[in-house]
């Protein structure tokens, strides 16, 4: 069997979809002059924020800005605790090193990829300052649970949700602060890095603009030890097109991935989860990847790439092996479940504009092995 080459995003033609639009209205935010800041971020802020169901949103630099302000801004600092899960990117443990916190890591769940809630509670100590759940592959954190833990114990819920913008969630709960990726590849992707920040609270607002901007109230009166970390006004140019069209996106990987259900499930794998019921919440998957467990992960991207299919590891090690946490001399036998994970996990290709005859060589491959 041989495939012309896939894309694993397809970026390229993502662009095409709509560059007429994406293109005019980068020419107009040229044409404006106001490349920082200025009304195009003010305006998608706005329709952020009502998208989200949050009341304020702030566009910033990056998802991983999003996530050191919110830190900064709820006051974490040297000598903290910051419950996080041991499997993820290390965007929030970095963050949290980087303020001479300490990452208390905990087990995940393996059928969601994300922190197990089961768990979070006996990690908790006197120390302990916040939760921070990370949103795996578009499925929404266990939102009813984390908070309840969170609001019991008068700690700070601060959700990574740089792969599940929009992420449908059904029930009770919400996080103080909810921090998204506008990285190319995410749901939402702008052409370079890009996040934004949300909350309800309005004082939190107000100390997350100014540490956005230097901890700036007013030009010069900086009143907080703050950062630049702002969104440029031609990434915003780009995001308020796409914005337009995010739902039909969405739709679009859902059903490839649906075709993919179909095609894997007589193999027997375990495969992303469509939706999870719990008593107080529904949540459902957006597919920022695909990801399946194979216990043959190395022989499976042998045969993928073979016949010329791309795939990606998200992600290669638990976050205990990565050389920073090394100090914290957490060991293999804590967290078994990321252990495993990290060890079998594969994302598949899946993007809009894959056919069904290209799913299904796929499919196929993944079969054969």
């Amino acid at each position: 069997m041989s495939l012309k080459p896939l894309d694993f995003y397809n970026l390229k033609t993502l662009h095409q979809e709509h560059a007429l639009e994406i293109e005019e209205a980068l020419l107009q935010g040229a044409r404006g002059a106001q490349y920082i800041l200025g009304q195009e971020v003010q305006h998608l802020e706005q329709d952020l924020a009502k998208r989200a169901g949050f009341a304020f949103c702030l566009g910033t630099s990056s998802g991983t800005s999003s996530l050191l302000l919110a830190f900064l801004a709820c006051g974490i600092t040297r000598g903290d605790e910051v419950i996080t899960p041991a499997f993820g990117f290390i965007a929030a443990v970095e963050m949290l090193l980087l303020l001479g916190a300490k990452p208390v890591l905990v087990d995940i769940n393996p059928a969601t990829y994300q922190m197990d809630s089961l768990l979070v509670e006996h990690a908790i100590t006197p120390r302990t300052k916040a939760i921070v759940p990370l949103s795996l592959f578009g499925l929404a954190s266990d939102r009813h649970a984390l908070g309840q833990i969170a609001k019991a114990h008068n700690l700070f819920l601060i959700e990574d949700g740089a792969q599940s913008f929009l992420a449908p969630y059904e029930g009770s709960g919400k996080p103080d602060i909810f921090t998204t990726s506008f990285f190319p590849t995410k749901p939402l992707g702008c052409y370079g890095d890009g996040g934004a920040i949300f909350c309800d609270d309005g004082d939190l607002y107000d100390k997350l603009k100014a540490l956005r901007v230097h901890g700036q109230k007013g030009k010069y009166n900086h009143c907080y030890l703050g950062l630049n970390a702002r969104l440029d006004a031609m990434q915003a140019c780009i995001l308020r097109v796409k914005l337009k069209y995010y739902a039909n996106h969405l739709k679009a990987l859902h059903a490839q991935a649906q075709i993919y259900h179909q095609l894997l499930e007589p193999l027997g794998l375990q495969l992303p989860l469509d939706r999870i019921d719990s008593d107080h919440s529904t949540r459902f998957n957006i597919y920022a990847q695909y990801p399946i467990l194979h216990p043959k992960r190395a022989k499976l991207i042998a045969k993928l790439t073979q016949e010329h299919i791309p795939s990606a590891i998200h992600y290669p090690k638990p976050l205990h092996h990565q050389a920073p946490l090394k100090h914290l001399d957490y060991a293999d036998r804590h967290f078994p479940n990321a252990l495993r994970v990290s060890q079998e996990i594969l994302s598949l290709p899946l993007n809009p504009y894959l056919t069904h005859l290209e799913l299904k060589q796929v499919a196929q491959v993944v079969a054969d092995v």
